[in-house]
């Protein structure tokens, strides 16, 4: 930007002032470092700092403009040329300073104007690419296998059989790269999914269907019409003989009635839409198609997805994934219920299962990657503190991972910058955790930690003269 200000004003470099525009960049480099200390103290302690950091810059910059720009008016032309120099220099990192690190910072700590809940890192940017690049790989190998095939066979039953053992295994090869986020299937009921059934499974994040789709060759899902009608892999979908479910299944019920002949099991997202956390509202629909065709119920039951890609983010985070295969309910019993009766008895047994799930897989080491994070950005030393004792697990573990049944609240005295309270939080959601702080800057590094439970109290304590 100075060359770029210098060509259009028509100045040229000269061996006095490329000795000064040197120390200008210095300067530039000083003012960004400055203003991002700045930014990082805001977003640790919340304390509205960065006025008085721009301030200074000014400041700085002034004194720069006083001492040196003056010589604008030397009559030296190597003199002047210090003092154009100088003014534009100044002029530019100044600007550069107080515009590009809010929008880098800013991108990196928020999103759509609200506070990331997890912030960038180049770690996660590089695990999500990595992902990226093993599904891409393993649809360009996929996609013209299917085409080719699917050019020279003409039986739909042959086509789409083919078409689902390459998307078994395109699926499975995907659901396994996903970095620092392994995918644990628990089937202790020694599910086969040999006989066709109408899977239910509660919706929590993108990468449910390829956890899903890697289960059993014979797996037909029924979409959205946006994704039915996608131009780049709607084809493969239809051809695959998934169907839409925007406006009912009714007019696909002989085709869905086929596939079961076939032997394929239906799977249904019976909430309709992901959910942020927990289980929400069913609908009908899925237990009206399973009378219909006269189908057991299959449940499956998803952890850990929604935190490893949640619903309003594109970058991957650390975490475990957990599917868990539930116990058939034989269509002779499922004919005996309304819709409505199966509706209400499906989701009550979710609600039930997914808390036990959280009680079971989310201990204090499934949020220490999680908690980890709220800290970034906020200074070396508070990242060094945190790391330090997050790297202490089974001190963590023996406070947290205990048993408090008919315990209603629990108190820390002074508990650092708040790890451990967080996690306890988060862990025990009926648990009412307080924690009470002496070092006022601890307590609004712990009061400015994005997603605070609504379970954490954070107090500050008097001071006593």
């Amino acid at each position: 930007w100075i060359l770029g200000g210098m060509n259009l004003l028509g100045l040229q470099f000269n061996i006095v002032n490329i000795i000064l525009a040197t120390f200008i960049f210095g300067q530039g480099d000083d003012y960004t470092i400055f203003i991002t200390e700045g930014l990082m103290h805001e977003y640790a302690y919340g304390r509205r700092v960065v006025q008085a950091y721009k301030r200074s810059v000014v400041l700085s910059a002034l004194i720069m403009l006083v001492g040196i720009g003056v010589l604008v008016f030397a009559k030296h032309p190597a003199l002047r040329s210090l003092g154009q120099v100088t003014i534009i220099g100044m002029a530019v990192v100044v600007y550069m300073a107080f515009r590009l690190p809010p929008v880098v910072f800013g991108w990196l700590t928020t999103v759509r104007g609200q506070v990331r809940e997890y912030p960038l890192t180049l770690g996660r940017i590089a695990r999500s690419f990595y992902a990226l690049c093993a599904f891409f790989l393993a649809l360009g190998l996929s996609f013209p296998v299917i085409f080719v095939y699917a050019a020279f066979v003409r039986n739909q039953s042959k086509r789409s059989l083919f078409i689902h053992k390459i998307l078994e295994r395109f699926s499975r090869f995907a659901i396994h790269r996903v970095p620092k986020a392994p995918l644990r299937v628990v089937n202790s009921v020694g599910e086969d999914f040999r006989r066709p059934a109408l899977i239910i499974c509660n919706h929590q994040s993108q990468l449910d269907l390829i956890a899903v789709m890697a289960l059993h060759t014979r797996i037909t899902i029924l979409t959205k019409e946006w994704v039915w009608r996608n131009p780049y892999y709607g084809k493969i979908i239809r051809m695959s003989e998934f169907y839409p479910v925007t406006n009912g299944v009714q007019c696909y019920e002989e085709g869905l009635r086929d596939l079961v002949r076939r032997g394929y099991s239906i799977v249904v997202f019976p909430e309709g839409t992901r959910s942020a956390e927990g289980i929400l509202r069913f609908h009908q629909g899925a237990f009206l198609l399973a009378r219909q065709l006269e189908l057991d119920i299959l449940p499956l039951y998803l952890h850990g997805f929604n935190d490893v890609l949640p619903r309003h983010d594109f970058m991957l985070r650390e975490g475990r994934m957990t599917l868990e295969v539930g116990e058939r309910m034989p269509a002779a019993e499922v004919m005996q219920h309304s819709a409505l009766e199966l509706r209400r008895h499906f989701h009550r047994l979710y609600v039930a299962r997914f808390d036990e799930m959280c009680r079971r897989y989310a201990d204090s080491a499934y949020y220490l990657p999680f908690v980890r994070y709220k800290y970034m950005y906020k200074g070396a030393g508070i990242e060094r503190r945190a790391a330090r004792l997050l790297k202490r697990r089974d001190y963590i573990s023996s406070i947290v991972d205990r048993d408090f049944a008919g315990v209603e609240s629990y108190v820390f005295d002074d508990p650092g910058q708040g790890e451990i309270p967080y996690i306890m939080a988060k862990v025990h959601p009926g648990l009412q955790v307080y924690a009470e702080f002496s070092d006022e800057d601890d307590f609004l590094v712990a009061s400015h930690l994005q997603g605070l439970p609504e379970n954490l109290h954070l107090s500050l304590k008097e001071a006593h003269p």
